[in-house]
């Protein structure tokens, strides 16, 4: 008797680590990215953990290096390590409550292949999150509504509920304009009291001539630049709608969405439950698709894998 209630709760003890961690991976509270110009992030997730000496959490990106920092409410620093090189991280909380991890991180945004250099963040979260972007970007498209836009001196910030969010934008360049450098003597502007000589006036224009064209040059040059980034743009958004091969209807594109979401392949049985559409209707998109150029039907036994080409 005595046996079997030491084995009793010696089963008890060993499950409850577990199902502490488990607890720990659902209470991810918020978390706060910051992108920098060349894809790199800082990542803070806040996690709520339980009454537990060790809980195991699972990161939203792949740290670099072993750089991972964790504090508790109260601002003291915590051990952690990674498990096996994953995104899985060990922390003896050492009876905290609530745990700041901040790490750096490289995986988090990719760069496309295009000719403007677009960059793709995509990440799947449970709770609110905060997004700062570099000031200088364009914002080309964004799966989820953000209930929130706002700049905050060199970023602009972006709130975002609970969502896979997938975001693409492109850096615009910094365009410096500088007046040009005239005459000395035709930047003078004469005094009020006096009158310009007859020579200015006869040789093409006077002094105060010159002022109205060197304050528009600056506003033409701003002009240009614009149109230039406007015929950029319109050149970017021909060319990938030319790579599509041309515009999708409403159902392509949630079944391109849905192949994206999932990591670029699936079963289309799966296509079909995911999206309630019939066998029938989606083999007719499946086809239009593939004669697309967009995806590729794969046999695999009794089923058709689709994938993303």
């Amino acid at each position: 008797m005595r046996v079997s209630l030491a084995l009793t709760l010696l089963l008890a003890l060993m499950a409850l680590p577990s199902l502490q961690t488990s607890l720990a991976e659902q209470q991810r509270v918020a978390t706060y990215i910051k992108v920098f110009n060349d894809g790199s992030a800082i990542v803070s997730e806040i996690f709520r953990v339980p009454e537990a000496a060790i809980v195991n959490i699972t990161l939203l990106s792949m740290p670099f290096s072993d750089m991972v920092f964790v504090y508790d409410e109260n601002g003291t620093y915590l051990y952690a390590e990674l498990i096996n090189n994953t995104k899985r991280l060990q922390v003896y909380t050492y009876g905290a409550r609530s745990i700041n991890v901040t790490y750096f991180t490289e995986t988090l945004t990719s760069r496309e292949s295009d000719i403007l250099g677009t960059w793709r963040l995509s990440i799947g979260y449970d709770c609110p999150l905060t997004l700062r972007l570099p000031k200088d970007v364009l914002i080309l498209n964004v799966t989820a509504t953000p209930t929130k836009i706002s700049k905050e001196e060199n970023w602009i910030v972006l709130q975002f509920p609970p969502a896979n969010l997938t975001l693409e934008y492109m850096l615009l360049p910094n365009v410096t304009i500088t007046p040009p450098q005239g005459k000395q003597g035709n930047a003078t502007t004469p005094s009020p009291v006096q009158k310009p000589p007859k020579e200015n006036a006869t040789a093409g224009g006077t002094t105060g001539g010159v002022q109205p064209s060197r304050r528009r040059l600056p506003i033409l040059w701003i002009v240009l630049a614009l149109v230039v980034v406007i015929v950029v743009v319109t050149a970017y958004l021909a060319l990938r709608r030319h790579t599509s091969g041309i515009i999708l209807d409403e159902r392509e594109r949630e079944v391109v969405t849905l192949l994206r979401k999932l990591g670029g392949r699936a079963p289309q049985y799966e296509l079909c439950e995911r999206l309630s559409i019939p066998k029938s209707t989606m083999s007719r998109i499946i086809r239009r698709l593939e004669e697309k150029g967009i995806v590729r039907v794969i046999k695999s036994g009794r089923y058709n894998i689709i994938e993303l080409r």
